[in-house]
């Protein structure tokens, strides 16, 4: 099925970060679209360290004080297709769960951890991510208008596809973004330049004709999807694909990242594979994160 942004489901953990987030969603890359804002309370830490009368009061107090702080977003960002939603459970698989109730083409959540050596995805980003069955965009220092630049990183593997979709269906919605489509040959877990080749210069004379018809593979993906190569640009580089694309994301100053994952579990739930979770840990900007396309 085509990507498409009719619903959003917005999770908001009303931090500063999160609500910044959720305000750029809204605003400005879904602009048009239904929106279902939604806060998980979870009440388990109150009823474990509470008497009970006192955790009922100060759960009933942490809803009302979600809701209005939500109806306040809502107002702001455009109450008229905005619903509320404040629920009780796990933040990170409520959200979820919500998101395939109202039919949700995209789940957004806000910053991930920040503060700590790495970047570490926080908690509820990092279930989120394990749990949804639809694209989700990470809202991590969103910038201050419509996304300009785009990194769209694809590979060998199926869900390329869906991840040129995604940026075929931006690339409309925002006529004047530009950007790079990237693919990053990985070397192998060998020495190959000692081990394959009779010296240093014929490794490196087969590696550049390895990244350059990986180059030209990425234009023909990129043309076939409708990426208009005056707009955006084919590249290939020989590495890790998970440093990589940062660094192309810093080189190209962009303002978005979109690349895929792995696949679906028996249980439906998002495997994030090492390269998506190490790019959504290093970024500085939003990173959308796109499975492989299923039927709803």
């Amino acid at each position: 099925m085509p990507p498409r942004l009719e619903t959003v489901l917005i999770g908001v953990d009303l931090t500063a970060p999160s609500l910044a987030g959720a305000k750029w969603a809204a605003t400005t890359f879904a602009p048009e679209a239904r929106l279902v804002l939604a806060h998980a309370v979870e009440t388990s830490p109150l009823r474990r360290f509470l008497p009970v009368r006192d955790a009922k009061r100060k759960e009933s107090e942490v809803r009302a004080e979600a809701k209005k702080r939500l109806e306040a977003l809502r107002d702001e960002v455009g109450a008229e297709r905005c619903r509320i939603v404040v629920a009780e459970g796990s933040p990170g698989n409520r959200l979820s769960e919500l998101a395939r109730e109202e039919e949700a083409d995209l789940i957004v959540v806000g910053a991930h951890r920040e503060g700590m050596a790495g970047g570490l995805i926080g908690s509820i980003v990092s279930t989120v991510l394990g749990s949804a069955t639809m694209p989700v965009l990470i809202a991590h220092a969103p910038p201050a208008g419509r996304p300009k630049q785009v990194l769209v990183a694809i590979d060998e593997s199926p869900v390329r596809s869906e991840v040129l979709a995604w940026a075929t269906l931006l690339a409309e919605a925002f006529e004047d973004m530009t950007g790079e489509v990237l693919s990053a040959v990985q070397p192998p877990g060998v020495s190959v330049n000692t081990t394959l080749f009779s010296s240093e210069e014929e490794y490196r004379k087969t590696r550049d004709q390895i990244v350059e018809r990986t180059r030209k593979w990425v234009r023909g993906r990129a043309d076939n999807a409708g990426l208009d190569g005056d707009r955006f640009a084919a590249g290939a580089v020989y590495g890790r694909p998970e440093l990589e694309i940062a660094l192309a994301a810093e080189r190209i100053e962009a303002d978005l990242i979109v690349l895929g994952t792995r696949g679906h579990t028996h249980g439906h739930a998002l495997v994030l594979g090492s390269v998506s979770r190490r790019v959504v840990e290093a970024s500085t900007c939003p990173v959308l994160i796109v499975p492989p396309n299923e039927p709803r």
